[in-house]
């Protein structure tokens, strides 16, 4: 657990990157406002297995055939939206096809959404 100084500093952080990604003070003050560390979320974050076993032994376990496969699927069936995408987004595209083991198609819509959303709303910045 954070120490109570450790936690107002990360508070305080978090607070300083949120205006400068334009989020209002008052949204700020809203949710940042009267939180505190879980205790229980903390120590289940910490069992994870990619902070409890090696980079080799999470590639071995977590990364099958299967799931590259449907990654690779995934990368060629958007294929032309990604190549359409800002090219600061190309990572995030591998990353996002890569995250649900078998992506349904409303599954990979969705994350084609978030992108779009997330050029709206000024997180990702197009070069």
């Amino acid at each position: 657990m954070p120490t109570n100084e450790e936690w107002d500093l990360w508070v305080e952080e978090v607070k300083r990157e949120a205006l400068q990604l334009n989020i209002s003070q008052k949204t700020i003050n809203l949710e940042l406002s009267d939180i505190f560390p879980q205790e229980k979320i903390i120590m289940r974050d910490r069992c994870q297995p990619e902070s409890t076993i090696t980079l080799e032994e999470y590639l071995y376990y977590r990364v099958d055939k299967a799931r590259i496969v449907a990654g690779k699927n995934m990368l060629n069936k958007y294929k032309s939206e990604l190549d359409n995408s800002p090219k600061n987004l190309d990572i995030l595209s591998k990353f996002a096809t890569g995250l649900l083991p078998f992506p349904s198609e409303a599954q990979a819509e969705i994350i084609y959404d978030i992108y779009e959303n997330l050029i709206d709303i000024g997180w990702i910045i197009p070069k």
